[in-house]
């Protein structure tokens, strides 16, 4: 329907689409219902296909301002978590939670993941001694955990290339 209309414009509309971070169009914002702007510190998942992947969107944005920059929307086969408490690093929390939506995810026929099928999971978040979340923490695991999926992703280039490597003798 945006392409059809020519309502494209700038504000990205995440659904499905495994590729560029599941950004399927961007849309003109006027066309946009008010209920359906996101501007928040959040995360989103695809309930299709690709469920377990998960996104850390607008982790600048920890005021959850309502800044044009930050505005996205999403379509019927994205959903989005939002933090309901403070403290909480998304990067972090994306890293954990997407093992674990991975899991729940490979054990039904379709690999479609709603929100009543993550009502049971529990996390671990690291805290202080106050028993409060300890960003910092987070930061640190977070930063290890990208670390690991870099090291993977270059393994993977690296074997890929290995794969089409042609020796003549």
């Amino acid at each position: 329907r945006i392409l059809e209309n020519n309502w494209i414009w700038d504000i990205p509309v995440y659904s499905s689409n495994t590729k560029e971070e599941w950004l399927l169009v961007w849309i003109n914002k006027e066309f946009i219902k008010e209920k359906d702007l996101y501007y928040q510190n959040c995360l989103t998942w695809s309930i299709d296909w690709y469920a377990w992947k998960i996104f850390a969107r607008n982790t600048e944005n920890i005021n959850n301002d309502k800044i044009d920059k930050y505005c996205f929307t999403i379509n019927n086969h994205c959903w989005i978590l939002l933090p309901k408490l403070d403290n909480l690093y998304l990067p972090f929390i994306k890293m954990i939670l997407q093992y674990k939506f991975f899991a729940k995810a490979k054990w039904y026929w379709n690999n479609k993941l709603w929100n009543n099928q993550i009502e049971d999971i529990f996390l671990k978040i690291p805290t202080n001694k106050d028993w409060e979340f300890d960003l910092e923490k987070q930061r640190e695991i977070a930063w290890k955990y990208e670390k690991i999926e870099k090291i993977q992703k270059t393994l993977i280039e690296e074997l890929e290339y290995l794969e089409k490597v042609k020796v003549e003798i």
